[in-house]
């Protein structure tokens, strides 16, 4: 569904028009609270296009990519780096395999030298643009009306509902989490196929098998 339809359809349930700068606001409120609820599968993206060459120190600061939200892992080549916060960088300043984030500037660095030119990768939770009239949200088509339900559950809520308004909400609001409901299923689903229905063997540890958090 494109903005428009997720508006007409807005609408259709709460039979009254929704001025275009409202709507357009609800549906990113909408869009944003969806996709900060879990880690999606679908929000996962690699970002391969920075390198660390030698030279380089704890304070060379590289650009996050576009849209990021939360970093997953940290490849330089074929090795993971593992993160410390911000405020340990001096700590670790001379140690080597780990990175930090500078979110403020959105920024992050790579703490250890190699010897040669290395590629970074960047395993992230992006964010997905603002939803226009002509656009649609990138997850899959079956689940585009949460938004509109949910959209007429924040309009029928407001506290100039009329009474008609009022009792409509909770209907609206009901249909919204049961779409989003099937849709954590689905997302579920896609990590545990993801992982063939086991946790991934730690190499480093012998072969043993973690657990996993299907719910992050």
């Amino acid at each position: 569904m494109t903005g428009q339809e997720e508006k007409d359809f807005a609408e259709s349930l709460i039979d009254d028009s929704i001025d275009e700068t409202l709507f357009l606001t609800l549906l990113a409120v909408a869009k944003d609270n969806l996709e900060d609820e879990r880690d999606w599968m679908y929000l996962k993206a690699v970002d391969s296009s920075q390198s660390i060459s030698p030279g380089e120190t704890y304070l060379t600061m590289k650009t996050l990519p576009t849209l990021f939200r939360k970093m997953l892992k940290v490849f330089v080549d074929n090795l993971e780096y593992w993160g410390i916060q911000f405020e340990d960088r001096l700590r670790y300043k001379d140690s080597s395999r780990k990175f930090y984030i500078d979110l403020a500037n959105n920024q992050f660095a790579i703490i250890g030298t190699p010897a040669e030119t290395k590629t970074i990768h960047q395993f992230y939770i992006k964010t997905t643009p603002e939803l226009t009239l002509t656009t649609s949200p990138t997850f899959p088509t079956r689940f585009h009306k949460i938004l509109g339900f949910k959209i007429a559950g924040y309009i029928t809520a407001g506290v100039d509902a009329d009474d008609i308004y009022a009792r409509m909400s909770p209907e609206h609001k009901m249909a919204a989490e049961a779409m989003e409901e099937s849709m954590r299923n689905w997302d579920t689903d896609l990590r545990l196929n993801a992982i063939n229905y086991s946790a991934a063997p730690d190499l480093n540890n012998g072969g043993r098998v973690d657990s996993i958090d299907i719910n992050e």
